[in-house]
């Protein structure tokens, strides 16, 4: 049983479903569970996400101080 539920989990991501509607669905408490689960299934959804920011000329910039992200143009 819980094959098929990985099985249909893994098909939605893989089918750009937002992950917190398969983390709804799976009835996670947290969508970070569902991440560290099947984010590695969703790499095109990533480089559409970095496309984005080269496209905007943005750049995802590290302060070494404060260790926040900080978006730059």
């Amino acid at each position: 049983m819980y094959d098929l539920r990985r099985t249909c989990a893994s098909w939605l991501v893989q089918a750009r479903t937002p992950i917190q509607e398969v983390a709804r669905l799976l009835r996670h408490a947290d969508v970070q569970v569902t991440m560290n689960v099947y984010a590695h299934l969703m790499p095109d959804q990533l480089r559409g996400t970095v496309e984005i920011l080269d496209r905007h000329n943005l750049v995802i910039d590290q302060n070494d101080e404060t260790r926040k992200m900080t978006l730059t143009r």
